[in-house]
């Protein structure tokens, strides 16, 4: 199969394809889409989820990197929390492990309750990145919890 071929079957419109198609695909992609930095803005919070082996959580770790070396200062407390929102307690082990040398508190929240208690205490200026589980959308209940959280 051609790259063309495998884009069209994931249905995307041709002009798009055609685009695609020119030369090689991290070019392709280059020339479509421009990425400024995340505004994370306090308060806030921000959710990624996506299946198994995505990368979501080097993102988590990205973006609250970014947001403590733009935003912190010797004399503040962390702006920012990390919410872990695994079943098994070793994805927040390696966050909390990650986020330590930057100050950055990690809690482990396996159940919509323990994520309801953190958001109660965070305070209302801290910006929140939830490194949800595994959202398959193909699982049975795949994406209850990941909708449960966000609401």
């Amino acid at each position: 199969m051609t790259l063309r071929d495998v884009l069209a079957w994931h249905v995307l419109p041709a002009s798009l394809v055609e685009v695609l198609v020119e030369g090689d695909l991290p070019s392709a992609f280059g020339r479509l889409l421009i990425f400024a930095p995340l505004a994370l803005e306090k308060g806030a919070s921000l959710a990624f989820c996506g299946p198994s082996g995505s990368r979501w959580t080097l993102a988590v770790a990205k973006v609250a990197v970014s947001y403590v070396l733009r935003e912190h200062h010797a004399d503040a407390a962390p702006l920012v929390i990390v919410i872990g929102c695994e079943a098994t307690p070793e994805g927040a082990a390696c966050l909390t492990a990650w986020f330590k040398p930057c100050g950055v508190p990690v809690f482990r929240a396996a159940t919509i309750e323990a994520v309801r208690v953190i958001m109660a205490r965070k305070g209302s200026a801290r910006p929140v990145l939830l490194d949800l589980p595994d959202g398959g959308i193909y699982a049975p209940g795949g994406r209850a919890f990941v909708h449960e959280v966000i609401e």
